[in-house]
């Protein structure tokens, strides 16, 4: 069961806490971000081309997903050399 934590905010001026977010749009955020920053080409060329089409479930799964979800994902569809450990 994945957790539904949210992660702290800002405090803002005038006192009350803004930017709450789930942890999950979080990991989101930062695969996003990490995936664009990596990506990125320079003047020495690329670090890595980054294809985030090529995880488990494609264009149509999340982004990030919780450990119990990728478990049962390799459970259902993974190939064996996948689950090899």
């Amino acid at each position: 069961m994945p957790r539904t934590g949210k992660q702290k905010g800002v405090s803002s001026a005038d006192g009350p806490v803004v930017n709450r977010i789930t942890n999950h749009q979080y990991f989101i955020k930062l695969a996003e971000r990490l995936s664009a920053a990596i990506g990125e080409k320079t003047e020495d060329g690329f670090v890595f081309r980054v294809d985030l089409r090529l995880r488990p479930e494609g264009q149509r799964g999340p982004l990030a997903q919780s450990l119990g979800g990728y478990e049962i994902y390799y459970e259902s569809w993974g190939q064996t050399w996948e689950r090899s450990r």
